[in-house]
């Protein structure tokens, strides 16, 4: 498997943004939890500099952001003008984070769909979408392409269709009954979400086809697109369950990577959609077929999946045929963070990166996301927060058992700030810095995870390898609250020399769905 790593880290960032969709709902009060909004989250807007200080002092060198659609073209199109205050922004927020030691990746789309574009012809919903989305994608080639080596056209296209599905995100259409509808938008959750996904791949490969005639062998730069991953374990050992688990991986990712890789859907979507799947032309199949450099995976947790029966009305997330649950026997697939959505279960990872590699025949991946979000809780120790150990157990395990399917060097785990949630979660926290939120003035203290993060940054492949099997194996931790966050980090850090040896797998994709991760180690 060709896997790209970070030398320590691919961090987003979450930007003060106006015109777009999401912003338009998350900023209605109710729509996030504890009576928060996205006016100011995390401030990086105007604290950008602060960030990257505090991240190269860290010892990160590379920084993953999202470009703002509408802060470069408010109206979303270039007939509506370009926003010159915004070019500026990202010309300088580019030159800092390369001035500062660290690779730029950027992300074209990251769920941002301006609100122009959206009263105009529907959005995504619209074909004219695929057009503009690659007129967009033009001007920042041109503009930053001189420094931008590694583009992500967008980013979990599956996350913004389940806003025309189920309607709980942005732009909240269905035309479910109860419990989930109504919606605040009546839409058609059995067509919608299909073509806006199929809006989606076009543009995707539209803007993808026009840099690599036109920018790439001049820049020198790569251009992929960031999908959902989660590995589906069958609940049983029944064959159906186990079927279950692979239709639903090809309608969660599958749905977008089969095209753009091989040219058209999944045929188990053909076969379960029928006439709602939208069908690509012969000259759209020569458009999308092999349009990825990479594939970005952004892995959080994994679940179970069994065979379900047909649903009325129907709907995206029925039509798989396949549910999926966290609860096996009573028990939970792995520790529950404090959100509704993750559970850690690293080996989910290596097997998802198995699967992937055997199925879409070696693709170069990077892991784009990792993390383990927690809640906002106002009156927690600052102390107690900053020594979050419960996260460096999480960052540890995935990179060992991430080193079973790839060979590792270092582990990109998300996010350098705290972020709104989308949906309608309360504050979610996938922490690397501590900042109080809507505090002008307030500072920002990297949390315990930040400085491990940073420190095994400067370990050899080996001796990070070694670093990582011994805490597993032992479950290094410490408990001593009276430490320092640095003291604490730090203490687990020294290990004797060990070298990991990769083992290749030649499993198909449906037994990699059942089997069980294996070592080998070797002493140096």
């Amino acid at each position: 498997m060709k896997i790209l790593q970070s030398l320590v880290g691919i961090y987003a960032l979450t930007l003060l943004i106006s015109s777009l969709v999401f912003h338009a709902k998350a900023t209605v009060q109710g729509n996030i939890k504890d009576g928060n909004n996205s006016l100011i989250a995390t401030d990086s807007y105007r604290r950008y500099k602060e960030d990257i200080k505090l991240l190269k002092d860290l010892g990160v060198d590379s920084y993953r952001f999202s470009i703002s659609w509408s802060r470069i073209l408010p109206k979303g199109s270039l007939c509506g003008g370009i926003n010159q205050e915004g070019i500026d922004f990202y010309n300088n927020l580019i030159n800092e984070v390369i001035a500062n030691g660290m690779k730029p990746f950027v992300t074209i789309l990251h769920f941002d769909t301006p609100q122009a574009l959206e009263d105009k012809y529907g959005g995504f919903l619209g074909r004219p979408i695929v057009d503009d989305f690659k007129d967009y994608s033009e001007l920042l080639f041109k503009t930053y392409g001189d420094r931008v080596k590694h583009w992500i056209t967008i980013n979990e296209p599956f996350v913004v269709a389940l806003g025309y599905d189920l309607g709980k995100g942005a732009p909240g259409r269905c035309s479910l009954p109860p419990p989930v509808g109504p919606c605040p938008a009546v839409g058609n959750s059995s067509t919608e979400p299909y073509i806006v996904s199929h809006n989606f791949i076009l543009a995707h490969a539209a803007a993808a086809k026009l840099y690599k005639a036109k920018y790439q062998k001049i820049q020198g730069g790569e251009i992929g697109i960031v999908v959902v991953g989660e590995f589906m374990e069958p609940l049983t050992d029944t064959e159906d369950d186990k079927e279950a688990a692979i239709r639903y991986m090809d309608f969660l990712f599958g749905w977008y990577l089969e095209p753009l890789i091989f040219g058209d859907y999944p045929q188990i979507m053909r076969d379960y959609v029928q006439e709602r799947l939208p069908i690509f032309t012969i000259e759209e199949k020569r458009l999308i077929r092999g349009s990825l450099d990479f594939i970005g995976v952004n892995y959080y947790t994994s679940r179970y999946a069994y065979k379900s029966q047909p649903v009325e009305p129907k709907h995206y997330i029925g039509d798989s045929l396949a549910t999926i649950t966290t609860l096996k026997d009573g028990v939970l697939i792995g520790p529950k963070a404090r959100n509704r959505y993750v559970y850690s279960y690293p080996i989910g990872l290596q097997k998802l990166l198995e699967y992937m590699n055997i199925k879409y025949r070696n693709p170069v991946i990077y892991i784009t996301e990792n993390g383990y979000p927690d809640a906002n809780v106002p009156d927690r120790p600052l102390q107690d927060s900053l020594s979050d150990q419960v996260r460096i157990d999480y960052i540890t395990q995935h990179l060992y058992y991430t080193k079973e399917a790839i060979n590792l060097r270092v582990f990109p785990p998300t996010d350098h700030a705290d972020y709104l949630a989308r949906h309608n979660h309360p504050l979610a926290v996938v922490r690397r810095l501590h900042r109080p939120l809507f505090l002008p003035g307030q500072g920002s203290i990297p949390y315990c995870n930040a400085h491990f993060q940073a420190s095994i940054g400067s370990f050899t492949p080996n001796g990070l390898m070694a670093l990582i099997l011994q805490m597993h194996t032992r479950s290094l931790r410490i408990d001593d609250t009276t430490l320092r966050p640095q003291q604490k980090c730090f203490q687990s850090m020294l290990c004797p020399q060990l070298t990991l040896h990769r083992k290749t797998s030649r499993r198909s994709p449906s037994e990699i769905s059942r089997g069980q991760a294996s070592l080998s180690v070797g002493v140096l």
